[in-house]
């Protein structure tokens, strides 16, 4: 029988097991440490991975189209940064930041109007405010308890 018969078959078992390895020492890792997540981290994470993926296949084909039309080596690089950006910009807290800012404002406009009325004022709206935010998140931890394993 010829030795070399069986090499091919060697090599793509080979090939494959060193492919595969990455993808199963990556789920066994996970696997490992998402029962003791939330769902809220688990959904943002995967969210996460998703946007990679839509970037880099958006880059291969927008990239080659770019390079095409230009000429330029370069077309797919740019056109990856532009996309990266584009997207940290699309998926970023920014506007958490101006919600903060615009209930303070309310809160303190709502205090002017309270200390005028004379009930109780701005500290009084304050300590009503805290005691809300404690219980929503208190509300927020509870829903978002993690998996029992």
């Amino acid at each position: 029988m010829n030795r070399c018969g069986n090499l091919i078959p060697a090599l793509c078992a080979t090939a494959q097991a060193s492919c595969l390895q990455p993808c199963f020492s990556i789920f066994y890792v996970e696997r490992a440490t998402l029962q003791s997540r939330p769902f809220a981290w688990i959904k943002a994470y995967a969210q996460q991975r998703l946007g990679r993926g839509l970037v880099l296949h958006l880059t291969l084909i927008a990239g080659m189209v770019a390079m095409a039309l230009s000429g330029s080596t370069l077309a797919v690089l740019y056109v990856l940064i532009g996309l990266k950006t584009l997207w940290e910009l699309a998926t970023s807290d920014v506007r958490e930041s101006s919600a903060d800012e615009r209930r303070a404002a309310r809160l303190d406009a709502q205090g002017g109007r309270a200390v005028v009325a004379g009930q109780g004022g701005a500290t009084a709206l304050a300590e009503q405010w805290n005691a809300s935010c404690a219980t929503a998140r208190r509300h927020a931890i509870e829903d978002e308890r993690s998996m029992p394993r």
